[in-house]
């Protein structure tokens, strides 16, 4: 199948905002996440398509300004996670992706420090979906959601790993072909990014956002991050 990464923080870039926001006083706050959470919640209850990609973008355009408090001068990342993904202005023109794969809006950073403001961070929202998993041979369960009206839906998503079992191994189909350089896997929590896209991030040199392996046979059962 066509090669394909999963995009997160790097491993430094989410220790650091944890041990921030650990800190008393919180040196990272996502101060209105309450307000955001209150939205998708009316979201969820007001939607009465089956569309999980349309409804997501709902939320995403509905939500209040997301407003953060970072009390660090020398915070500089490119990428970073604290409760919704953010991306400053040179990840964003590194990414050049059209807004029916991708969509940005601004933050509130809450009087923080200007060299942090000069970033230019904005939250984003993927908004293409695919289904690359082959759930003949996955280890899946049906999830059965309430519509407004009563009825309740069906969604097939990756069962829930086995403690005391082996590694549940995910299988990719064969004939899948991403329909954008970055998109959202159904039934799993993944982000995902063709190879093409995470060579270019990567080589301008922007490592907060780390790229992993999970279609391999060593990704089945270890970490296996993308070098350059």
């Amino acid at each position: 199948m066509t090669l394909l990464w999963m995009i997160n923080a790097s491993l430094e870039c989410g220790q650091h905002i944890a041990d921030m926001e650990d800190e008393r006083p919180p040196r990272f706050k996502f101060v209105n996440r309450a307000a955001i959470h209150k939205n998708k919640i009316r979201v969820d209850a007001e939607y009465h398509g089956d569309n999980e990609a349309e409804r997501e973008l709902l939320e995403f355009n509905s939500m209040p300004v997301p407003v953060f408090k970072i009390v660090d001068p020398t915070f500089g990342f490119d990428y970073f996670n604290g409760g919704l993904p953010c991306a400053s202005l040179r990840l964003r023109e590194v990414f050049n992706l059209t807004d029916d794969v991708i969509r940005y809006r601004d933050v509130d950073l809450d009087g923080s420090p200007p060299g942090l403001r000069a970033l230019r961070y904005q939250v984003y929202h993927v908004a293409a979906y695919a289904d690359p998993v082959d759930w003949t041979k996955t280890a899946g369960q049906a999830l059965e959601l309430p519509r407004p009206d009563g009825s309740t839906r069906k969604i097939w998503c990756l069962a829930p790993p086995d403690p005391a079992g082996p590694p549940q191994r995910v299988y990719w189909r064969d004939d899948f072909l991403p329909p954008a350089p970055l998109f959202r896997a159904l039934g799993t929590p993944w982000t995902l990014a063709i190879e093409a896209l995470a060579d270019r991030v990567m080589r301008a040199g922007i490592t907060d956002l780390a790229f992993y392996d999970i279609t391999s046979d060593l990704a089945q059962t270890e970490i296996v991050m993308r070098q350059l």
